[in-house]
């Protein structure tokens, strides 16, 4: 009975750390999109008030191009680390069935736990879609 709770108890915790994670990537790749919005403005403003300056219009593509790149690798590797997180998330899923199934009684705590975490998973799957 206690390990039960305790089953119950680590797969809820686990499905709590997914979700707050899934839900910082989230937050993550949208705030990569505005810094590829951000970012290039700034840089195109800069190379023209650079005239002024003289500073080489050539350095300041350079710059735009290169943060560009590193913009993009950066929700390239946010995407792929939340990727994997969902395909995690999907193989607890196959998991937890296995559990509920093997529990004899539907109102057995493991059963009831399965249960919430299924129903968890596809809330947090419809979200990525």
């Amino acid at each position: 009975m206690n390990s039960e709770k305790d089953l119950s108890a680590l797969l809820e915790r686990i499905q709590d750390y997914q979700e707050t994670e899934h839900q910082k990537n989230r937050r993550r790749i949208r705030n990569g999109f505005r810094s590829m919005l951000i970012v290039p403005t700034i840089i195109f403003i800069l190379m023209f008030l650079s005239e002024q300056t003289g500073t080489s219009k050539l350095v300041m593509l350079v710059v735009w191009i290169v943060s560009m790149l590193l913009i993009a690798a950066y929700l390239i590797v946010v995407d792929f680390v939340d990727y994997k997180l969902m395909h995690v998330l999907e193989s607890k899923e196959a998991a937890v069935e296995e559990i509920a199934d093997a529990s004899d009684a539907a109102d057995s705590p493991a059963a009831k736990a399965a249960e919430a975490i299924l129903r968890r998973t596809n809330n947090v799957q419809e979200d990525r879609s």
